[in-house]
């Protein structure tokens, strides 16, 4: 039986630059695109493996629920740092952010936990929680990217506000990679790529648009 351990450790490190690397990909060409037969972004199949070559099975790109806590964690990102205008101090705002993303982590995997053992009927056992939590880590380590964001623009002399709004427009392009790069990794091409990226780009759009005209 395999020993429980937290979703920071190196396999799952490697498994948050996966994802990182995921979203970039909308800023390149040179990776293939076409959408596996098995669910997984970025994992290699039998177009790759040409005969008389040992092929070594590479790393596995991020599940549809990893990339859907990603998803959801820059959207609850977002969210929190447009609350957060009313504090003067960044530090405070950074903690909040990220505190919160921990607590909708843990109330995702808690709720995920709680429905896969409703349906099986049985308890849970490591293996089954250690999968689990590590499938919505996302959540968390999507916002480290908009984090970083807002510290070096408070660090550069800006206003907390102004942080804010640096690290909203991180969240936002992070948004529209994404959408981009699941949909063009399924097959979408035209006008149904850009009508996915505009509606993936808008959730952080809203966001700007609340903190700019509600929030302050």
């Amino acid at each position: 039986m395999s020993v429980w351990a937290p979703p920071c450790c190196p396999s799952d490190v490697t498994l948050d630059l996966a994802l990182l690397g995921w979203v970039l990909r909308a800023f390149t060409s040179i990776l293939p695109t076409r959408c596996r037969q098995h669910g997984s972004f970025g994992a290699v199949t039998t177009d790759d493996v040409r005969p008389g070559r040992t092929h070594r099975r590479l790393p596995r790109g991020p599940s549809e629920r990893e990339v859907a806590s990603a998803i959801n964690g820059l959207v609850v990102c977002s969210a929190t740092l447009a609350a957060s205008g009313a504090s003067n101090r960044l530090g405070v705002v950074a903690i909040a952010t990220f505190v919160t993303g921990l607590v909708f982590w843990a109330s995702e995997s808690y709720a995920h936990g709680f429905a896969r053992r409703a349906v099986k009927k049985s308890p849970l056992g490591l293996d089954d929680v250690r999968a689990i939590v590590t499938q919505e880590w996302p959540m968390v380590s999507a916002t480290f990217v908009p984090l970083v964001a807002l510290l070096v623009a408070g660090a550069l002399g800006a206003s907390v506000s102004r942080s804010i709004y640096v690290a909203l427009v991180v969240v936002t392009v992070l948004l529209a990679a994404a959408g981009w790069t699941a949909s063009r990794d399924c097959g979408v091409r035209g006008v149904r790529l850009i009508i996915s990226t505009t509606f993936t780009a808008l959730l952080g759009v809203v966001m700007v648009a609340l903190k700019f005209f509600v929030l302050h």
